[in-house]
């Protein structure tokens, strides 16, 4: 059986896409104030397909930038940034440009990728997606279908 760029196996074992970065266990940081949410996402679209290393859930858009600049800061790899646009604190249409900045500033040699799963119409956040190469690396509906957003991200890391 195909699913995505996964297979089950006839045993029911998920065998992930065949890359050196599919073997590699990744670190992802998730920001969302909506628990119902953020665990829907997690339960369905990333514990299942994605080896996680950590994943470190935050609830505030201030929080997000002080831990991600830290782990820039410690040279420590984050592979996957995922945000909604409204939350707490710093909102995600200033969180996200402050984060290429600092990339940019600390010279880190990679490009975080960014996924925003948000209600927002990316018509009313056009800094950060656009034609070339936008802020945001994937930009999806919380209406949008779980295979949708997988697919979205197994394009970033594969």
């Amino acid at each position: 059986m195909r699913l995505s760029r996964w297979l089950v196996s006839a045993q029911g074992n998920m065998i992930g896409p065949q890359t050196i970065s599919g073997n590699r266990r990744l670190n992802i940081v998730y920001l969302d104030d909506h628990r119902l949410f953020s665990d829907a996402v997690i339960d369905y679209c990333i514990q299942p397909y994605f080896p996680i290393d950590k994943l470190e859930v935050l609830r505030n858009g201030d929080d997000a930038y002080r831990y991600i600049r830290n782990r820039i800061d410690q040279n420590s790899r984050v592979d996957l940034f995922l945000t909604d646009i409204n939350h707490p604190g710093m909102r995600g249409d200033e969180l996200i440009p402050r984060i290429r900045q600092y990339e940019t500033e600390k010279k880190t040699g990679y490009r975080i990728p960014i996924v925003v799963i948000t209600m927002m119409d990316y018509a009313f956040v056009p800094g950060l997606v656009g034609t070339g190469i936008g802020m945001v690396d994937c930009y999806f509906s919380k209406t949008s279908d779980t295979h949708d957003i997988v697919e979205g991200i197994e394009a970033l890391l594969y």
